[in-house]
């Protein structure tokens, strides 16, 4: 889930996050858990008034205040990397060409950059982590991230555009620095396609 899921996506996600059937990945919703009718008004026009307000079975507000994820990640192919180590799975393959990205084979709807540069490619750092199980950790003072993993954690900040850049509100590191710093992971680039892989 993410701030765009409202309404009836959030009530049903309550529920079921109340009953312990299912983890939530993703950001915090929308919060939308109300019901408006029209009313038609005899001089003419409408009003639209909210007559009710839905509420989880254990009686959680999502009307203005919206539902936390179990587990926080940002970003569609991170959420579904998680969701599928969360299922057991622990192989995982991204690829990115010039029109679709596929996690294990499968085509996915969102896009990420790899910017190509100097003869380096930066990936974001929110879907390298992820792929070797890791979080992100964001310093505004600093404008770094870190990397925290079971081993440890790297720091990575804007010293030199070939290692870290922050582009449109994204991080993008080095992948082959990435990779020597988290050695799980795999990758080629031929200009056309990147690949990441990761076996655990």
């Amino acid at each position: 889930m993410n701030e765009n899921s409202a309404s009836a996506s959030e009530v049903l996600t309550g529920a079921l996050q109340d009953y312990g059937a299912i983890k939530v990945i993703g950001t915090k919703t929308f919060g939308k858990g109300s019901v408006q009718n029209l009313f038609n008004l005899q001089a003419g026009g409408a009003i639209k008034i909210t007559i009710e307000e839905y509420l989880t079975p254990k009686m959680r507000k999502v009307n203005k205040v919206g539902l936390d994820p179990d587990i926080q990640v940002d970003g569609e192919v991170p959420q579904l990397l998680e969701a599928l180590r969360q299922a057991g799975e622990n192989h995982f393959d991204v690829t990115l060409d010039r029109r679709n990205v596929s996690v294990n084979g499968v085509s996915v709807t969102d896009m990420f950059e790899a910017i190509r540069q100097n003869g380096q490619t930066l990936v974001p750092v929110r879907i390298l982590a992820e792929l070797v199980g890791a979080k992100t950790v964001w310093n505004e003072e600093t404008r770094s991230v870190q990397v925290v993993s079971q081993d440890g954690a790297v720091t990575y900040t804007p010293q030199g555009e070939n290692e870290f850049v922050l582009k449109d509100g994204t991080s993008y590191v080095n992948v082959e620095s990435f990779r020597q710093a988290f050695s799980g992971l795999t990758w080629s680039d031929d200009g056309k396609k990147l690949v990441l892989s990761v076996k655990s």
